[in-house]
């Protein structure tokens, strides 16, 4: 394997001396929200979801420290709102989401959680 072969692990989990890193600029950042979206970029977007060329990948690592005042927990699996008298996890929440949208488009929409 390549852990066992040194060809991954940590401590090749560094960026190259030649790698430049630079501060984000206005003109990298596009703004999207309910007033900027327009019926196009919808339809667009929609039409993406149908087909099968987009999918969700949500970011679920950390221990959720913050949510518990200090505790360690697992971020992903911890009910840490409450919504209608229930409490929900990060998961609950975003699987959600998800079964919202895709009810909205028709389809089921690939959803990896990474960790």
């Amino acid at each position: 394997s390549d852990l066992k072969g040194g060809r991954i692990g940590l401590a090749k989990n560094r960026l190259s001396r030649e790698c430049e890193v630079k501060d984000v600029i206005a003109d990298d950042v596009i703004v999207v929200d309910e007033d900027s979206i327009t019926d196009s970029m919808l339809a667009i977007g929609q039409e993406a979801l149908r087909s099968g060329t987009v999918g969700v990948v949500t970011l679920a690592a950390g221990v959720g420290s913050r949510w518990t005042n200090g505790a360690g927990v697992v971020k992903a699996l911890n009910p840490y709102c409450c919504i209608g008298g229930k409490h929900h996890s990060f998961l609950d929440v975003h699987l959600a989401k998800n079964r919202r949208v895709s009810a909205e488009v028709g389809m089921r929409i690939p959803h990896v959680f990474t960790t």
